[in-house]
């Protein structure tokens, strides 16, 4: 029961003993049990009046923890956005040295094509399954330097399952052109 449900159960309780009490209770004229069940009401909603500022004080105590509670958040989540803002741009960083070394890639990995299949790249059919490859790679590769720069294990280990399947399904169509002499 938090604070407020508790204010209203003492305000009814209140209420209910508020009530003057009327001439049923004063039998016979006598002042006596009237005088004491407005004593009675008079200490309950004294009681009531103590109970509510109690019931206040512990509110504001409690609403000046969650400030301070708040803040801490706030700060946690700013430290959190620039610990986020550096991992990205470091990875622009290297993203940008990347692209500085992109020809001499390229080169190496058309001369590894060349020792690995000879003069098969230069079919059509070759050409557009290594296109196909290097794409998907290419995809795959950006998709775990992402997933590594934020701290995500599981979609590493996801993306990795992947790269190994589209090596096997490239290596397994490579061979099947390789045997039709590379056409179609």
């Amino acid at each position: 029961m938090n604070v407020a449900q508790k204010l209203a159960v003492i305000s009814l309780c209140a209420i209910g003993l508020a009530i003057p009490a009327g001439p049923a209770f004063a039998r016979g004229g006598e002042p006596g049990p009237v005088k004491k069940a407005a004593e009675d009401s008079k200490q309950a909603a004294d009681k009531l009046k103590e109970k509510r500022k109690e019931l206040k004080e512990e509110l504001k105590e409690k609403r000046a923890a969650g400030k301070d509670g708040k803040e801490d958040a706030k700060e946690d989540v700013k430290d959190a956005k620039g610990e986020v803002k550096d991992a990205r741009k470091e990875l622009k960083e290297n993203w940008a040295k990347l692209r500085e070394t992109r020809q001499e890639r390229r080169k190496e990995r058309r001369e590894e094509l060349k020792k690995k299949w000879g003069e098969l790249p230069k079919h059509p059919a070759v050409k557009s399954e290594l296109k196909v490859h290097a794409w998907r790679m290419a995809r795959l590769k950006r998709v775990r330097a992402v997933a590594v720069s934020e701290d995500k294990t599981d979609a590493v280990a996801r993306v990795d399952k992947l790269v190994a399947k589209e090596n096997g399904r490239h290596d397994k169509r490579m061979e099947a052109l390789k045997a039709k002499g590379g056409e179609e």
